[in-house]
């Protein structure tokens, strides 16, 4: 019963990881999508929030090690979906700053 309830706590521990991984594609295609822009308030928010899950996995992957699992790699179906919605919404609509900034 012991490592069905590890092996829970480590699926679990992966979708938080794959929702990290979500987040850091998400703000590098907004980085991508400022380049030309020049709003360097923007960039610098959204590397912050990169660094911030990075460091959140790091937390989960060293959980995940004690409890003797394999940390989840590259991001969530449902996440890579909602990037390919926005890059046709930003083809249709023409991408902006101020809509990189309501979707991330």
């Amino acid at each position: 019963m012991e490592t069905a309830n590890s092996n829970k706590q480590v699926e679990i521990l992966n979708d938080l990881i794959q929702i990290n991984n979500d987040r850091i594609a998400g703000y590098e295609k907004a980085i991508e999508g400022l380049e030309d822009e020049g709003n360097e308030d923007l960039k610098r928010l959204f590397r912050h929030l990169i660094n911030n899950s990075l460091d959140y996995n790091e937390t989960l992957e060293r959980q995940i090690g004690l409890l003797e699992g394999e940390p989840a790699i590259g991001t969530s179906g449902a996440g890579k979906l909602y990037r390919a919605w926005m890059d046709l919404k930003a083809l249709v609509t023409g991408a902006t700053g101020q809509l990189f900034l309501a979707v991330a």
